[in-house]
């Protein structure tokens, strides 16, 4: 009896890294309004100068993971594309390297 091997999992990216990416976009948007528009978001006791960058980094943070998993998921990716061209035939191996290399030079 033949086995397959089981089909790799789709790369998912969670709906809840998204929501987070977006809000760190609002609020770096936020933040440059606050210190380059000089439009004040914040109450007046939490005004001080300066608040538009921590806003800014705030925003950056929130937007990081959502950074760092996409560059998992394409080592991943990549990590799963060099398996299937080592189970190829080295003939193919060799073919399709080429034809890379040629995309490349263009």
């Amino acid at each position: 009896m033949v086995t397959e091997s089981p089909s790799p999992k789709p790369f998912v990216i969670p709906f809840s890294l998204l929501i987070l990416d977006l809000f760190g976009l609002a609020v770096v948007g936020l933040g440059i309004a606050e210190q380059v528009g000089k439009v004040h978001f914040l109450p007046e006791l939490l005004r001080f100068n300066g608040a538009g960058l921590v806003m800014m980094l705030l925003g950056v943070v929130c937007m990081l993971p959502l950074v760092l998993r996409l560059l998992k998921i394409s080592k991943l990716a990549k990590q799963q594309e060099n398996e299937w061209l080592k189970g190829l035939p080295e003939e193919l191996q060799l073919k399709l390297s080429e034809n890379i290399k040629r995309e490349l030079r263009k």
